[in-house]
């Protein structure tokens, strides 16, 4: 604890010269100590824009701009602002800033995104100069933007009409435009825009923020200039610095640079409250399904509350807790009334707290819409019976530990904590220029609400806000089936009509303009214009990568890794079965077990057991994984168990291991069914919303050994697995539940066991004594096993498939291998290197910015297996034209030194994401799965730092290899599949 408070008194020592700026009011300073943090909140005397410092010793620097943006139309047109306001500017006014930094920073975090009243430009990196390179490219970009030097930005990013010849029909395109599309063809998309109308018709959010197709297209060039004039200035600006930095010398240069420059405009972007109804509100809207799908069973019901206020931050949190102990934990009373009434096949709670009024939904999903009376009955009725006879203490107090640990241990992947807590601060911040902190400081409000669980708190709460409210509405999103259909018709109508209202210079004028913006789009930026571009020297980036530290050894056969790392009195713990030897049969069987152990009853109920280990773990998951080793060129399967837990409580989650192993019941069928269509459910609108994932999976199966076996487990061959024994379950439950209990026996054997541990020497002994205790418990390999196996063989079959779904927007994939059958070829470091090239250079130049895609990407591994993909792409058979030209691009591509180190810069980006103790423990364990020395990490990075353009042009025919084996998957529409035809093998709807 000295150690903390001296740091904390020399950042305070150093930020007091903050007291002495001319240029700025002190509002707030104060210590937070749940971020370890020096906290200022500023308000610059000037312009009145506000800037909110978090001083600290993390050296992942962050840097946020952000601007109050309310509509009064769907048009998008803050979201039009945000994509395009990154695409050139005054002293940066290349075409496309952004991509220049994705392809040439170290940033660690680099986006913008559009909220429903606000829009924020947040960045971070881990190196000072890149920093401040990104600072000063981002201020610029929203204060001075080149789009009111062409109209081209706008058309590009957002939408305009094309036509390239009289005789062609008119069509609408767009960033945007088809962003928007792929939001609308999820109904959780859906759901969350109808819902807003229901609560709010009177406000902001009444409006889609980012933008609804049918009415993007309304949206004029001067509006959306007019747009960017009223709210983006420093009077309406908020800004976020976080981390280890000369806060006063930042301070300084924003306002010598930008704020300085301006003076102070009477903005009124401020949010209004929604009066409370009297009455509860409800509406019906139309979605679309597939023919397959079924309309009795594919309705959605929500029912939709206004919670309060959200700069009360205890009742935010509060209200987590409650709707934990009422909903989220698995057999809670309320979800469990609905399942059992036979409403649904999905029941789930959300909370939407990024908005001043928060919004508490209870959304089932695969329901009748005539059940929409019951199911409000029945909702009604299970909350007065918790209310009468009280909530269950013990999962109040399981629900405010999980939360609490999640909050304290500040895990957010690879983004880094003070982005995420810079988003807690905008969260209260643009609702009360004084309160920025509330969400951060919550160690008294833990406290206040432990207390409160002995009393009738979340009673009066669940009363008040659930029971009693009346600012209440019920959305029920009715299935139709060819709705995407009509949709395109009407579309295309209205632009036939409005093609055959054009005069011919009308006509001429769009032909011209698609030809312009082509041309525009083509036109690469002037040497000059990219110069303006900061770039970094090689010789500012670590030549070697992070070491790899666990050590490995041996207890009682089981393999053993320990990373010695702090970890704030948290260990995080993996133990892996190796399933590599088991025959075919079971591979789907080890997929569907992380769906359901600790999900099923064991010698007690599952709610139980799931309060048990919300009670005393940060978490515990049993999942699959799989590695192609490099040292062995075999692949590995695992079944995985991950938990952290602090260090006291590691031993009871072993305990619970053991018991979920041993006791699980896979016979309780009811429970079986409801989890299996769960499953199913959750994976069609995954599908349906991000189906690139699935057909990268699926097209690489074709010819991948390692590919089938991934998408056996966990792709649409899992889904197809799944499916079946949901519509069949009657006929299947018994084989399925008898190879569920043999799966277990094959899996959990105390032959094939790995260790893997982050945290403390001490706490290491302990685990290893714990992991061989649950060995003992473990099976045996059976005699029968050994004589059942005979490995598995695979079957290459090119399938080139297309998935039907009711999306109005593609997800195309084309995969192969460049390895010749019996060939592996040492992986080259410099394919890092080419696959920044495709991403951020070719495809999106010509996937996202002509053809108006929302994402695309382009990887090629070390096994040799590459893919092109798009994501959320108006286009298909254009796209795989694209990829076919891949090869031709990279045989002749040539660039001079400066932009070839742009690439190798943004390249080590990729490979130096900020890590946790968490994602450190994951790295050793998969770089020791895939049997990735040290050696080849350094191999690869001094490479990755000296590929030359002649580098890349060698790889031109090992692209066109990957391209020749032409194997093609597409999710998406059935007019665009049914448009494409000759490039599939076969098409089927998603059923």
């Amino acid at each position: 604890m000295k150690g903390k408070k001296r740091m904390v008194k020399d950042i305070i020592e150093k930020n007091k010269s903050i007291y002495e700026k001319d240029a700025y009011e002190v509002v707030i300073n104060k210590y937070i100590e749940e971020i370890n943090s020096d906290a200022w909140l500023l308000k610059h005397k000037k312009t009145g824009a506000r800037i909110v410092l978090l001083s600290n010793e993390d050296d992942n620097k962050v840097f946020n701009i952000g601007f109050r943006t309310p509509v009064n139309n769907d048009t998008g047109v803050p979201h039009i602002i945000e994509h395009t306001v990154l695409c050139g500017s005054k002293n940066f006014p290349l075409r496309d800033p952004f991509m220049e930094l994705v392809k040439g920073s170290l940033n660690t975090f680099l986006n913008a995104m559009t909220y429903p009243d606000r829009t924020v430009y947040p960045v971070a990196s881990y190196n000072d100069k890149d920093f401040k390179n990104l600072m000063h490219i981002y201020m610029d970009a929203v204060f001075n933007p080149n789009i009111y030097k062409t109209d081209k930005i706008f058309k590009q990013e957002g939408w305009h009409y094309e036509l390239n010849d009289e005789n062609e029909p008119l069509e609408i395109n767009g960033i945007v435009y088809n962003e928007m599309k792929g939001v609308y063809s999820s109904i959780d998309g859906i759901a969350s825009r109808v819902t807003a109308q229901s609560l709010f018709p009177d406000t902001t959010y009444q409006y889609e923020s980012g933008g609804d197709p049918e009415h993007i297209p309304e949206l004029t060039y001067e509006e959306y200039l007019d747009f960017h004039r009223r709210y983006y200035h420093p009077s309406n600006s908020f800004i976020y610095l976080y981390g280890d930095m000369d806060m006063s010398e930042r301070l300084d240069w924003i306002d010598e640079n930008y704020l300085g420059k301006y003076d102070k405009l009477d903005i009124d972007s401020s949010i209004e409250h929604q009066s409370s109804f009297d009455k509860t509100y409800e509406i019906v809207k139309e979605y679309a399904i597939s023919d397959n799908e079924i309309e009795e069973e594919s309705a959605m019901l929500t029912s939709n509350y206004v919670i309060g206020d959200n700069l009360d931050a205890k009742l935010m949190l509060a209200f987590k807790v409650l709707k934990y102990a009422i909903m989220d934990i698995e057999g809670a009373p309320l979800k469990q009334a609905i399942i059992d009434a036979g409403i649904g096949k999905a029941v789930t709670g959300s909370m939407d707290d990024d908005i001043l009024q928060p919004v508490y939904s209870i959304v089932v999903k695969g329901a009748n819409k005539d059940d929409k009376d019951r199911f409000l009955q029945v909702v009604q009725d299970t909350l007065e019976k918790i209310v009468e006879n009280g909530i269950d203490k013990t999962t109040l107090l399981a629900g405010l530990n999980s939360i609490e640990f999640d909050t304290k241990e500040s895990d957010f992947g690879s983004i880094p904590k003070g982005l995420m807590w810079g988003l807690d601060v905008m969260a209260s911040w643009i609702y009360d220029d004084e309160k920025p902190f509330i969400h951060l400081e919550t160690n008294k409000i833990f406290d206040e609400l432990r207390k409160n669980i002995e009393g009738n708190y979340f009673e009066e709460l669940l009363t008040k806000y659930l029971i009693n409210n009346t600012h209440h509405s019920v959305v029920v999103l009715a299935p139709k089936k060819g709705l995407t259909e009509e949709k395109e018709s009407r579309l295309m109508e209205s632009l036939q009509a409005k093609k055959a209202g054009l005069s011919k210079e009308e006509i001429e004028k769009i032909i011209t303009e698609t030809r312009e913006l082509e041309e525009f789009q083509k036109t690469p930026s002037t040497q000059e214009e990219l110069e303006t571009i900061p770039l970094l020297e090689i010789s500012d980036i670590n030549k070697n990568p992070r070491p790899l530290i666990s050590k490995k050894s041996q207890v009682e056969n089981i393999t053993v890794l320990h990373s010695d790392i702090f970890t704030n009195g948290i260990g995080y713990v993996d133990i892996a079965f190796d399933c590599s030897r088991m025959p075919e049969k079971y591979h789907q069987y080890i997929g569907l077990l992380k769906y359901l152990l600790t999900y099923m009853d064991t010698d007690r109920d599952y709610m139980e057991l799931n309060m048990d280990i919300d009670l005393n773990l940060g978490g515990l998951a049993f999942d699959t994984g799989l590695y192609v080793s490099q040292s062995e060129n075999k692949i590995k399967l695992n079944t995985e168990i991950h938990f952290k837990a602090l260090n006291e409580n590691i031993k009871i989650a072993y305990e619970i291991i053991n018991e979920v192993i041993l006791k699980t019941k896979f016979d309780n069928e009811k429970r079986l069914k409801e989890l299996l269509e769960e499953l199913k459910l959750r994976m069609n609108r995954r599908i349906v919303s991000s189906g690139d994932s699935v057909a990268r999976l699926r097209a690489m199966s074709y010819y991948s050994k390692a590919y089938y076996l991934r998408d056996q487990i966990a792709g649409l061959a899992f889904y197809e697995f799944i499916s079946d024994i949901v519509d069949n379950f009657n006929e299947k439950k018994d084989k399925v539940i008898a190879m569920l209990y043999d799966t277990v026996k094959k899996v959990f054997v105390k032959d094939n066991m790995i260790l893997n541990f982050a945290g403390d020497g001490e706490n290491f002994e302990k685990v290893k004594e714990y992991t061989v205790d649950l060995k003992k418990n473990m099976f045996d390999s059976s005699d029968d096993f050994k004589e059942q196996f005979d490995g598995w063989k695979f079957v290459p079959q090119q399938k080139n498939e297309a998935i039907v779904t009711s999306g109005q927007v593609q997800y195309v994939t084309m995969a192969g291998n460049y390895n010749d059958e019996g060939e592996k070829e040492e992986y080259d470091g410099s394919f890092f290197v080419l696959g920044n090239i495709m991403r951020n250079k070719y495809l999106w130049n010509n996937i996202r910015e002509k053809g108006g895609a929302y994402g695309c990407n382009c990887v090629i591994g070390k096994t040799g297996d590459g893919f092109f993909s798009s994501y959320r792409d108006p286009k298909l058979k254009e796209s795989v034209e694209v990829y076919k030209k891949a090869p031709e691009f990279i045989e002749n591509f040539n660039v001079d030194e400066r932009e070839m180190r742009k690439y190798i810069i943004g390249t080590i980006s990729l490979l130096d994401t900020p890590l946790n103790a968490a994602d450190i423990s994951g790295r050793e364990f998969t770089n020791y799965m895939a049997g990735v020395p040290y050696e080849s990490l350094c191999k690869t990075r001094l490479k990755v730092l000296a590929t030359t353009p002649e580098d890349i042009r060698n790889l031109a025919p090992k692209v066109k290899k990957i391209i020749d084996r032409n194997n093609i998957c597409v999710v998406g529409s059935k007019s665009a599949i049914e448009g494409s035809r000759e490039l599939f093998k076969e098409i089927k709807e998603l059923r």
